[in-house]
């Protein structure tokens, strides 16, 4: 049941950045890794390290469990890796809200935020989801990984979780 539920507050929270119609055809996530990654040589794939589940090839969530009131965010490292046998250059970490945040680490240098990855290169994005004015319940919060010349996000990262309520005196 809560499997079901992940999907579709997924659909809901991802329908603007690929198209509901097709987001609600694809609910497995072998029909979702497909509909993210478009063309096969961007071989973007997301690493199982550090408590990182791979949804699909291409998308990568943590399971923090159940979070206590008093943390004010929640910060997990998620690596990517070129698996193609094509540059890659990351243009945009795309937040699904405003209380959701992502940086390269370590951020890459000069003034733009890309990241190029050659071939089997590795890039290590540090998520972080404010929890702080959030009422009680799950969570789940995602980063779209844009790629240049990529009509579509290449690849989703996620935090999933639970906020407790804060106990009483």
């Amino acid at each position: 049941m809560m499997r079901i539920q992940k999907v579709v507050i997924f659909v809901l929270l991802a329908a603007p950045f690929f198209g509901a119609a097709q987001l609600a055809a694809s609910a497995s996530p072998s029909a979702l890794s497909a509909k993210l990654s478009p063309i096969p040589q961007a071989g973007l794939v997301v690493a199982p390290v550090g408590g990182v589940h791979a949804l699909a090839a291409n998308v990568g969530s943590v399971d923090v469990g159940t979070v206590g009131a008093q943390e004010a965010a929640v910060t997990r490292d998620f690596v990517l890796k070129n698996a193609g046998s094509l540059p890659l250059t990351i243009t945009e970490l795309q937040p699904s809200c405003d209380c959701t945040s992502a940086v390269f680490d370590p951020a890459p240098l000069g003034r733009d935020a890309r990241e190029t990855l050659l071939p089997g290169g590795r890039v290590t994005v540090k998520m972080t989801v404010r929890l702080s004015g959030r009422g009680p319940g799950e969570f789940t919060h995602s980063i779209f990984v844009c790629v240049k010349d990529r009509p579509q996000n290449v690849a989703m990262l996620q935090i999933v979780g639970i906020l407790k309520t804060a106990s009483k005196p």
